[in-house]
């Protein structure tokens, strides 16, 4: 297994990749000066702002990428003291809010209850603002323009098109029309509101933070350690290592799973947030499992080395990747017939062996778990060096 792999998985996806993510979408969002429609001749600019009835706005247009679907967005000044996010309504919403998993503030209207999904943890201040019908109406009129997602944060009112097309050059009054009914929405603003969504909002900062620091932390220590254990304690069976280790894994999993469902359930956002928790988790666990129990299987190992001599080399092989080429020899199992064990190598003995003539030293611990581990790997032949 390709230890320099694991290190580009574990390492940089996790860290990396949503930053990543994040810079390309920037970059993009930057490379894109006009709108460019399916024909290409579109000149309406990608990036801009404006003024409509006295409302300055701003909007962006981003083109999309192969993971990243298109978008149109506008933004106009509000200041607030709350926060919210305004989406359709979809089964996933509607089952864990039965479930009572997910708890969504009702506005009194129920045809715009059943419709939209109000995301917030301004509780009273979304509460306040929704009981008007003029804001809920204009909500209406931009979700009817094909606007999926309203978002108020504490400066800035957002509308959002996922995905946004374009067909030719677009009509600069879909713009105006969303400003306009934005407009009604940025009009006496609640200005006060006493309570967020749970009594203990401080407390769930701290949670939330743990809830998603812990899979990170352990998809990265995790992640060191199948690189470390790899190179210094390989287990000759990796597959039965790996079924072991969902012994400690699994129920540790489930544990920080109910504890997390205790910690984050009863927000608007909970299920969603739960969704992605449940599936970095997962990961995380089986990796930081692994990586462990074999770095403790060959660290807590004090037993004496079995040494078995002149096993043939029955075989040789590389394995190429974008991190490089990693070099294999297939012995002749000396723990029983039709077997063949098979072994990462150094470069320079890749050369030097000959299958069905090469013979090597291989000592072999038996682990602390019981995990039979490669300690040390010799050439008979030429000059005898060790792996």
């Amino acid at each position: 297994m390709d230890t320099s792999l694991f290190l580009l998985v574990y390492g940089a996806i996790i860290i990396g990749v949503v930053i990543s993510m994040w810079l390309k979408r920037r970059r993009q969002g930057k490379r894109d000066g006009f709108l460019s429609g399916k024909n290409g001749k579109s000149k309406f600019p990608g990036k801009g702002k404006g003024i409509y009835q006295g409302i300055e706005y701003t909007y962006e247009y981003f083109s999309g990428t192969g993971d990243q679907s298109s978008s149109f967005k506008i933004s106009v000044a509000c200041s607030s003291e709350g926060e919210f996010r305004v989406v359709r309504e979809n089964a996933f919403d509607v089952f864990f809010k039965k479930l009572g998993v997910s708890r969504e503030i009702q506005t009194g209207d129920p045809d715009f209850d059943r419709d939209f999904y109000i995301l917030t943890d301004t509780v009273d201040f979304a509460t306040a603002y929704f009981s008007d019908e003029a804001r809920r109406r204009a909500i209406r009129r931009l979700f009817s323009s094909g606007i999926t997602e309203v978002r108020l944060n504490r400066e800035t009112l957002k509308v959002q098109w996922t995905p946004f097309e374009l067909s030719g050059n677009p009509d600069p009054a879909f713009i105006e029309k969303a400003v306009d009914a934005m407009g009604g929405l940025t009009k006496e603003i609640p200005r006060f509101f006493r309570r967020s969504v749970n009594p203990d909002s401080s407390g769930f900062k701290w949670k939330r933070r743990l809830g998603f620091g812990v899979p990170v932390f352990l998809s990265i220590a995790g992640g060191i350690s199948i690189v470390a254990g790899m190179d210094l304690y390989r287990p000759l069976d990796l597959a039965a290592l790996f079924i072991g280790s969902l012994r400690y894994s699994l129920p540790c999993l489930a544990l920080f799973l109910w504890l997390a469902f205790l910690w984050l359930r009863g927000r608007a956002s909970s299920h969603r947030e739960l969704f992605i928790l449940c599936s970095l988790s997962f990961s995380a666990y089986l990796i930081a499992g692994f990586g462990g129990l074999m770095v403790w299987n060959g660290f807590g190992d004090h037993e004496e080395a079995a040494v078995f001599e002149s096993v043939t080399a029955v075989e040789k092989y590389e394995k190429k990747s974008d991190s490089g080429t990693t070099y294999y020899v297939g012995l002749r199992s000396w723990r029983g017939e039709g077997r063949v064990e098979r072994l990462k190598i150094p470069r320079n003995f890749y050369g030097e062996i000959i299958p069905g003539k090469t013979v090597m030293t291989v000592s072999v611990k038996p682990g602390r778990l019981g995990f039979e581990w490669l300690y040390s790997l010799r050439l008979e032949s030429g000059n005898g060096r060790e792996a």
